[in-house]
């Protein structure tokens, strides 16, 4: 037969012959119930997951954030098994139902995944789960039912209530509480790929109460949506297909900022320098007042904003360009308090993620919203970007 084992790639466990029965004159595998037995719990600590959605992170990203979650007591070993799934080997069975049981879904880069105990009769392939952990924002909670019980009535609108965030369990922020929820996957609505035109049905459907801008009028399937609260009162100053600017007043507070919401144009490198150039003209024109520029950028700013970095040999000239009028129009990168890249191709082979979005401010916004900090949101059941920004008191 030839030299078919080599040494290089030979393990250390030692192996047994043991001469199989014969059935017929045809040689079959009979064992011992004892070694099926022994086998079954070498592989009960494991457990069986697969991602929300077409697509899975990238295969080191597991690795790296179940190890970092999970691996207190030892290495968690991930084995994928094609078709998007995926097999953790858990070093103790306390720690396999801690993470099995736990109230919150469990997140890499963004994206939700699903777990179940492995058993001998488990298939390996992508679950279809009939309930999922989400989280919500419930807006406008009367103070006096801001308690896990006045929370959970609210919540059981939606689904079974699991948990609450700290910050809402604590009660040290009060606009909104954040409610885990175990909801049914065929009851839970998503947006339609194409939007029709009547915007404000869908919009009212989304956020009962609250006011949308949108650009319908310069972009087909209006690229960009802001919502605001009733309090929040935004005059546009001008609009197209890659941004929204608007002029901002909240009422409550007697504050003002001007907003420009960014949607750059992901094909053309000559659209996307010509909203650069009128982002240069709106800063020079602008009073010493606040500026937030956020929104898809389409372009980085540096090469480690890129995940496949180590194989670019320089900054592209386009990036460059985006990097002056940065300089130009002095508006800075908010401190951000979650992942860095906020993009990613989804690809299983040849994965590349980058930072696209981004929320920047100008040297004005510290004086009247000091401390702030921005956090881009999972994107969880749809595939739609969104951020949060918190900051201490206003002055």
């Amino acid at each position: 037969m030839g030299e078919v084992c080599s040494t290089n790639v030979m393990g250390k466990a030692s192996l047994s012959y043991f001469p199989p029965e014969m059935v017929d004159g045809k040689p079959v595998v009979k064992l011992p119930s004892s070694v099926y037995q022994e086998g079954i719990k070498s592989w009960e600590n494991c457990l069986i997951g697969s991602f929300l959605g077409s697509s899975s992170p990238n295969y080191g990203d597991i690795v790296y954030t179940v190890n970092h979650l999970w691996g207190k007591k030892g290495k968690i070993l991930v084995t994928g098994m094609g078709n998007g799934t995926f097999l953790f080997q858990i070093p103790d069975s306390a720690t396999r139902d801690w993470v099995l049981n736990s109230k919150i879904p469990w997140h890499v880069r963004h994206k939700i995944l699903i777990l179940r105990k492995w058993d001998p009769n488990a298939v390996l392939s992508k679950a279809k789960p009939a309930k999922m952990p989400i989280w919500v924002k419930v807006w406008g909670v009367p103070l006096s039912l801001y308690t896990p019980k006045g929370l959970s009535y609210i919540a059981s609108v939606i689904g079974r209530p699991l948990s609450l965030d700290k910050a809402t369990e604590q009660r040290t922020r009060v606009n909104f509480a954040q409610i885990c929820v175990e909801v049914d996957v065929e009851k839970i609505h998503t947006l339609p790929e194409s939007a029709p035109k009547n915007f404000i049905m869908v919009s009212d459907s989304l956020l009962p109460g609250w006011t949308a801008l949108n650009n319908y009028e310069h972009a087909k399937l209006g690229r960009i949506w802001v919502f605001h609260r009733p309090h929040i009162h935004m005059s546009i100053f001008s609009m197209h297909h890659q941004a929204i600017h608007c002029h901002v007043f909240n009422s409550t507070t007697a504050q003002y900022l001007f907003l420009s919401v960014i949607y750059a144009d992901p094909y053309s490198i000559d659209l996307r320098q010509d909203l650069w150039g009128e982002l240069v003209a709106i800063g020079q024109a602008l009073p010493n007042v606040p500026w937030l520029v956020g929104g898809d950028f389409n372009e980085i700013r540096d090469l480690c904003e890129r995940s496949d970095w180590q194989s670019i040999s320089c900054l592209p000239k386009e990036s460059e360009v985006f990097n002056k009028m940065l300089n130009e129009v002095e508006i800075h990168d908010l401190p951000t308090a979650s992942s860095f890249f906020t993009w990613s191709n989804k690809r299983n082979l040849d994965p590349i993620a980058k930072k696209l979005d981004r929320l920047m401010v100008n040297e004005f916004w510290f004086d009247v919203f000091p401390n702030t900090t921005a956090a881009f949101l999972p994107p969880a059941m749809q595939e739609i970007e969104s951020f949060e920004i918190s900051s201490s008191e206003a002055k």
